[in-house]
């Protein structure tokens, strides 16, 4: 149900549970002791089933008791809201602005209005304000989106995220994202790889030190999902060699949204034949699978 696992000295259980956005959800034990782990692991397993324990919404060993219930008001359950997220899920700033759109979202009903009565048509009524600009609606939505899966998740309403519709009645052009392409990656590799070999035989790079490295920095970005962030931020720690597992997010470094922070399995990636090696391997007629190689240096 829950796995059992060590890193810094410390205890962790992982709970599982595909219907949950992470899937994956960590909980610290607070030991270093593994027979202590294993008793904390069954008791917490137990609570688990009979609906005690939530690993998703709450944090074990704090035995504050949920201000909010059905019969609660938007306001308060709004700053509810924040508080817990800001003690467990969000930096400063996500809280900040957090609060700023939640609160132009009360303002559209009253501070007094019943959680139990708000429906998706209050979201969008407040989205779709002709005075907000369709990008800005963009960014609203995912705000109250997590306000929404949130309700959800405590239990206080029942409402459908997928109701959330942001119109563009203004027919504002949407913003564009233009992805690399597999030439696009291959033409700034071999632009990186010819300057560094140009600047070698000029003498303006070092043979030991030059920007070769980020072909890998590039490939490595594409082929793992990582943010930038998480990918800066990995030290030797994070890294399990017997297993090939990479813990993203740690003492050192919190994501953006704690719930993100797990492990990612690049054995499960070689498996599969993405991180092997610099070549195009042909497996079907139609299916085209690259393998590269990364070379972790302790």
């Amino acid at each position: 149900m829950a796995s059992l696992f060590k890193q810094k000295n410390y205890y962790y259980l992982q709970f599982y549970s595909a219907s949950r956005k992470p899937a994956k959800k960590r909980v610290s034990l607070r030991t270093r002791t593994k027979s202590t782990a294993l008793k904390l692991q069954r008791k917490l397993e137990d609570q688990f089933v009979t609906g005690e324990f939530a690993p998703w919404l709450n944090e074990w060993g704090s035995e504050e008791k949920p201000k909010i219930t059905k019969d609660s008001t938007i306001q308060d359950v709004m700053e509810y809201f924040i508080e817990i997220k800001r003690k467990k899920d969000w930096r400063a700033g996500t809280a900040r602005n957090t609060e700023y759109v939640l609160n132009n979202f009360i303002q559209t009903l009253d501070q007094n209005f019943p959680i139990a009565q708000i429906t998706e048509s209050h979201f969008n009524d407040f989205l779709n304000q002709s005075s907000i600009k369709y990008e800005t609606k963009i960014s609203y939505k995912k705000t109250l989106k997590t306000f929404l899966i949130w309700l959800n998740d405590f239990g206080v309403v029942t409402l459908n995220k997928k109701k959330l519709i942001v119109n563009n009645e203004s027919h504002e052009q949407e913003e564009i994202i233009n992805y690399f392409t597999p030439n696009d990656i291959k033409t700034l590799t071999s632009y990186i790889s010819s300057k560094v070999a140009e600047d070698l035989e000029k003498g303006f790079q070092k043979k030991n030190s030059n920007a070769l490295w980020l072909v890998d920095f590039i490939h490595w970005q594409r082929l793992s999902g990582m943010r930038l962030s998480e990918t800066l931020n990995l030290r030797k720690g994070d890294i399990n060699t017997e297993t090939w597992e990479i813990m993203i997010g740690n003492d050192h470094f919190a994501t953006s949204i704690l719930l993100r922070q797990h492990t990612f399995d690049i054995s499960i990636h070689a498996t599969f034949g993405f991180i092997m090696s610099h070549q195009n391997l042909t497996v079907h007629s139609d299916i085209n699978i690259e393998i590269y190689t990364f070379l972790i240096v302790f």
